[in-house]
């Protein structure tokens, strides 16, 4: 197993198997793209501010629901 950080998914060399995306719940849509993108095997989401926040929050937690 390797571990790698980093802050952009697009500068590793090699596409992981798994992701772990540990971010505010606004900016998953994002990352989670580059990782589709990039050919990211898998992805872990650990986040909060979904449907709590608002109607912002809230369309974001049905496009997670539809992952």
């Amino acid at each position: 197993m390797i571990w790698i950080r980093s802050s952009n998914i697009k500068q590793i060399a090699k596409p992981p198997d798994l992701a772990v995306v540990a971010v505010p719940f606004a900016s998953v849509p994002a990352i989670i793209r580059k990782c589709v993108e990039t050919g990211v095997g898998g992805a872990v989401i650990i986040s909060a501010g979904g449907k709590e926040t608002g109607q912002e929050g809230q369309k974001i937690q049905n496009l997670k629901e539809m992952l």
